[in-house]
């Protein structure tokens, strides 16, 4: 606290010579937000687990065939089964899967794979489950081998035939095995590059309101890339992810949303709905959006002018590890009286994260202190 109201009051006093102007460093920021902006949306959410076991076990539940059972088996969902009960469960669906039930042999091949339900996990046995499962037409276990091929080590590790359970499943409408495939497309894994197909498969999941698939097709739109750049597009495929907590896609509809009017030709901005978006990922704790909020504060964009709401923003952002928040505080601490070592601390923090400026900055420094010397 005691160094924060140091930084304060020295600011209040310091002159704005010292600082680049606020149309420098607006162009600053655009290029610190525009080279992320389509990267924000196209990392995984770190809040979905779409792909996972937990998502595949989920889907075997909404079998009806098999309800009853696979809430047993699924032990590690329903921690209060008596462990008769699993036992009982894993009898009943070893029986209905060698009678040739594709959901028992799908929801076995998971039991083997995990080690659930008291089973030694064991590869080759689930790859038998699986393969028997997928090959009878369960899309399930046509996402999971695909999944399974594409993360698995070794031989496991094949894109091609990923691709080929992947296509299967898509073609049953699993939104899942859509947008892994799209993926593949997109990155090229497996398949030709292709970003049409890519941004198709994206929109088959993301009529099925898939979170990962909206976002995919909202970068897609951004980038032009498969489909027309088409902004207005971009920011109704962001309003559901972020509506729904998603972090990345919150940070970028609000970049959106607040510049609007000055770099996003044809786009209807809305100022106050793009901060209620930033706030909330900044809330979040996402760096990249904590980051923003602090350059608004610092330079009065949008927002009135803080330049204690603004260091603390940098500084919730720098502790997460944020270099270009580090180098901020940097900047502000170096302003402050007796703030020498503090300011000093990010600037090698900032380096050490990589940040261009910083290590520039650091080793002018350093030929200074050498030679007072």
């Amino acid at each position: 606290t005691n160094i924060m109201n140091k930084v304060w009051s020295s600011l209040l006093r310091s002159s704005t010579a010292q600082w680049p102007s606020v149309a420098a460093r607006s162009l600053q920021m655009r290029s610190f937000v525009r080279t992320p902006l389509c990267d924000a949306i196209s990392q995984r959410p770190r809040d979905l687990q779409i792909g996972s076991d937990q998502h595949t076990r989920a889907v075997s539940l909404s079998r009806g065939q098999l309800r009853g059972s696979v809430r047993a088996f699924s032990s590690s969902l329903f921690p209060s089964e008596s462990p008769e009960q699993v036992a009982a469960a894993l009898t009943k669906m070893q029986k209905m899967a060698f009678d040739g039930d594709l959901d028992a042999k799908y929801a076995l091949g998971l039991a083997h794979l995990n080690g659930e339900m008291g089973l030694t996990r064991d590869l080759d046995v689930a790859k038998k489950w699986l393969f028997e499962a997928a090959e009878g037409g369960n899309c399930s276990a046509q996402y999971k081998l695909g999944t399974f091929f594409l993360e698995g080590k070794g031989p496991d590790n094949n894109p091609q035939e990923a691709v080929k359970w992947l296509k299967m499943a898509a073609e049953q409408n699993e939104k899942a095995a859509m947008y892994q495939l799209g993926v593949c497309y997109e990155g090229g894994v497996g398949v030709e590059q292709d970003f049409e197909e890519a941004a198709l498969q994206f929109a088959m999941a993301a009529k099925q309101e898939d979170l990962q698939s909206l976002m995919k097709l909202a970068n897609a739109y951004i980038a032009g890339r498969g489909v027309p750049k088409d902004m207005n597009k971009a920011v109704d495929h962001l309003r559901k992810p972020a509506r729904k907590g998603v972090v990345e896609a919150q940070f970028v509809l609000g970049y959106i949303l607040i510049n609007a009017d000055t770099e996003f030709e044809g786009v209807k901005g809305n100022i106050s709905e793009g901060l209620d978006s930033m706030e909330q990922a900044a809330e979040a704790e996402f760096p990249n959006a904590q980051h923003y909020l602090g350059w608004c504060y610092l330079d009065g964009h949008c927002v009135e002018q803080n330049s204690a709401k603004a260091t603390e923003w940098f500084q919730k952002a720098a502790l997460a590890g944020h270099g270009p928040s580090q180098l901020e505080l940097y900047k502000l601490f170096s302003q402050g009286e007796g703030l020498e070592k503090e300011a000093r601390r990010w600037l090698e923090r900032a380096a050490e994260n990589g940040v261009e400026d910083a290590k520039k900055r650091l080793e002018e420094l350093k030929k200074e202190w050498s030679g007072k010397k």
